[in-house]
């Protein structure tokens, strides 16, 4: 039943399955952990317990209400009136309304139910996180597709967020943050990439890392080899005039030595 509904709406929503690699040489896939759908179930049986609570109570706030009204009414007269006019209603047909009211309230909210756990269950496969040794690439959403790809040239921190439940089931999110990211909510701020419900948090983050002093000490080595070439250049540029210097003074020796052949017999006369 679910994967008939993750087809159809992934269909109607035009959700491509799976993410494009980011620039770069190996990729690494990684996805939420199952601790992480486990989190948010039980996020979803809190609400769903909480929504129960304030009807009953909404419920019973109503039924104190009206009880509140009807003992207030003057006493006689308007007691006959009311029992006349309650008379007219058929008790049976009363109590069928009731029971027809709160079993369609009750139909909706297991609808409303079962829509919002498929939607958290499809929440949680279409999360993809892939890292090569250049960038990396986040992809989330179902109704809203947010996708982003961040250099490893921009990164500027990388940090991780855990809270209380999050760690009783054993993920955490990963924040990468860029060049420019200031203030903003976490997911909606453009310079900051979240893998969230990841398991092995630190692990990951070490890669990252890695990845990310190997990119830097590249990027260095290259600036190294940049830095060699020009002296090597002005070198070779200093080596051709001396050889140019050379040629010269072997060249004006070799016309200037036919004249002094010439002058030295005449001295010796």
């Amino acid at each position: 039943m679910f994967a008939w509904f993750r087809d159809r709406l992934l269909r109607v929503l035009r959700v491509p399955p799976e993410p494009h690699d980011p620039i770069g040489g190996s990729t690494l896939v990684f996805r939420a952990g199952e601790g992480y759908f486990h989190y948010r179930i039980a996020v979803w049986v809190l609400g769903r317990v909480l929504l129960l609570a304030v009807a009953g109570y909404l419920a019973f706030v109503l039924v104190l209400v009206a009880t509140a009204v009807a003992a207030q009414v003057a006493p006689a007269a308007s007691a006959a009136a009311k029992k006349s006019l309650f008379a007219k209603v058929d008790p049976d047909v009363l109590q069928w309304v009731v029971v027809g009211v709160g079993g369609f309230v009750l139909l909706l909210y297991l609808v409303q139910s079962a829509i919002s756990w498929a939607l958290l269950r499809l929440d949680y496969e279409m999360r993809w996180y892939k890292v090569t040794d250049r960038s990396l690439r986040i992809r989330e959403g179902v109704w809203f597709v947010r996708e982003m790809t961040m250099s490893f040239a921009n990164v500027q921190n990388v940090a991780i967020e855990q809270g209380p439940i999050q760690k009783y089931f054993g993920v955490a999110d990963l924040l990468v943050q860029s060049a420019g990211g200031g203030g903003g909510e976490k997911g909606q701020n453009q310079h900051v990439g979240v893998f969230r419900g990841i398991e092995h948090a630190d692990r990951v983050k070490e890669m990252i890392l890695e990845r990310l002093r190997k990119h830097r000490d590249a990027g260095l080595g290259d600036t190294d080899d940049r830095s060699h070439a020009a002296p090597s250049r002005e070198v070779a540029m200093v080596e051709a005039m001396c050889e140019v210097r050379d040629e010269t003074r072997a060249l004006r020796a070799a016309v200037t030595a036919p004249d002094r052949m010439d002058r030295e017999p005449a001295r010796q006369g």
